[in-house]
């Protein structure tokens, strides 16, 4: 939540009516990621559009509306701390991947998963 909220107050700093956040551990960040949540952010009245494939929400690889940092603190007294949490409270529209042979959002959090990744990429 540290890190959103200072990306977003940067972001409205400097004018921009976005923030896209991604993650460092995934990899296979699809092309047109922007894109497509900048589509269906704009097509909708949400404040946040994140990415989901095989049925799970991807909150570290959202498209923010720059303006909502001024609610993180009123979230945070809450006692809450997750980003989807976070998108819930505001409102957030999914773009859907679905489920293709590779998942696009994969995390490589363990060893295990490293070696997965590597044998993709070779």
């Amino acid at each position: 939540m540290a890190s959103l909220a200072a990306g977003l107050a940067w972001a409205k700093d400097c004018g921009a009516r976005f923030l896209l956040t991604l993650p460092c551990d995934a990899p296979f960040i699809p092309h047109g990621l922007a894109q497509r949540l900048t589509q269906r952010l704009e097509a909708s009245r949400a404040t946040v559009a994140l990415p989901a494939s095989y049925g799970r929400v991807h909150p570290s690889c959202g498209l923010w509306r720059a303006d909502v940092g001024d609610r993180i603190a009123d979230y945070l007294s809450s006692g809450r701390r997750s980003l989807q949490g976070f998108a819930e409270r505001v409102g957030y529209v999914i773009e859907d991947w679905g489920a293709p042979p590779r998942d696009p959002f994969y995390n490589i959090n363990t060893p295990e998963a490293l070696v997965a990744a590597e044998t993709w990429f070779a």
